[in-house]
């Protein structure tokens, strides 16, 4: 189916790409740690592949280039972030082409390069556009509705909004300290009429090492906001596996913590991850020698995304298996409730499954085939 420093860091155009891009800098394999991945999880829900959205060739409303992000709405369509062809597509809910929303292009409505989507409380769209550093609203209705002023350094990569006029968002940030450039991320509040930020959760800088673009990658905060106004923040550690709860105004209310020892990864798998990985720089544009300079992280991350699903619970996943496992909490309390895994994992096993509260798609960011985007079905066997 069919803050208040001067930030001096400037981004290249093509990097924008990258920051969509789950890559890892480079250290050395360290025999301490030998390669013991824990056994399968056995799920209490099955996560079963129902539809998809893509074609390897016809009509242009279904041929997909690069699908970057793809997510459910409330309404039941799915909306899907092509950001190779610069389009931001809406499927009904039996995967039919709906419309598109806004199109390619510099003008009022129009942008260059779409990285990210989010439903307003309202019912309308608001894109980003990393190109431009903007964010544009779309009506209920998929009419251009305004935009915000250029954010600075970067627009934000992800986001989620409380009402329709307040947001959280990832952004870059960028300072010097001491003729130092220091950069990195951070989770804040933000208001549509203004780019800075009203309360910041989350901040984290390092130096800036010009020759490794992707040294600051495991820096960047994973988050997820239930509709109560409970936030909840994590970061990709080989180390540890917490995740902090926390409400409007930053003030921690508690953690959810699992005990977790670091997990090497094989020789082979190092290899695979990295060929992939310039595989896909390399089709999105960037310069070779950054291409070749990138050496992948040998260890897993302990969480690799965290969402509130569809259940209204949070769904934390696993960064250590070869197909998406999760772990679900109870969002009120993180009290651990039941564990969800893919049902057919020797087909499905690469996709990167996203989870929002209208329901769970996914992306095969690096098939054999075609691109495409699936739809997910949670089917409980126990709960």
């Amino acid at each position: 189916m069919k803050s208040a420093k001067r930030a001096i860091w400037k981004t290249p155009p093509f990097s924008f790409l990258f920051i969509m891009v789950s890559l890892f800098a480079c250290n050395d394999n360290d025999p301490e740690y030998p390669d013991r991945r824990p056994a399968e999880i056995e799920p209490d829900v099955y996560l079963t592949v129902v539809d998809s959205i893509g074609v390897e060739e016809g009509d242009s409303n279904y041929v997909l280039a690069m699908p970057s992000y793809a997510t459910r709405l409330a309404d039941g369509n799915t909306i899907v972030v092509d950001h190779m062809l610069s389009k931001v597509l809406v499927y009904r809910e039996d995967g039919d082409f709906f419309s598109q929303v806004g199109r390619s292009g510099s003008g009022p409505g129009e942008y260059l390069l779409p990285s990210w989507v989010t439903a307003l409380p309202s019912g309308g769209l608001a894109v980003i556009d990393a190109m431009q550093k903007r964010m544009l609203f779309y009506t209920d209705s998929l009419e251009y509705a305004g935009c915000t002023d250029a954010f600075s350094l970067a627009a934000p990569m992800e986001t989620v909004f409380l009402n329709d006029t307040t947001f959280l968002a990832i952004h870059r940030i960028a300072e010097e300290e001491g003729g130092e450039i220091m950069a990195g991320f951070s989770l804040s509040m933000f208001n549509v009429t203004s780019t800075e930020p009203v309360v910041s959760y989350f901040r984290n800088l390092a130096p800036y090492d010009v020759s490794q673009p992707f040294s600051d990658v495991n820096m960047r905060p994973m988050f997820t906001m239930t509709q109560s106004g409970i936030v909840f923040i994590s970061v990709r550690s080989q180390d540890d596996f917490v995740i902090t709860a926390c409400d409007l105004q930053g003030e921690e209310l508690f953690r959810i913590e699992e005990p977790f020892t670091r997990i090497a990864k094989t020789e082979q798998e190092i290899e695979e991850e990295t060929q992939r990985n310039r595989s896909f720089l390399r089709h999105s544009g960037a310069p070779e020698h950054v291409i070749e300079s990138l050496i992948t992280e040998p260890f897993y991350n302990a969480i690799s995304s965290i969402g509130i699903g569809p259940d209204g619970n949070l769904w934390v996943c696993l960064g250590y298996y070869d197909s998406p496992v999760f772990k679900v909490y109870d969002p009120s309390d993180g009290s651990f409730l039941y564990n969800a895994a893919l049902s057919n994992r020797e087909r499905h096993g690469d996709l990167r499954i996203i989870v929002n509260r209208w329901g769970i798609t996914a992306l095969d960011q690096y098939c054999e085939s075609w691109p495409r985007v699936y739809l997910i079905q949670a089917d409980p066997a126990s709960v």
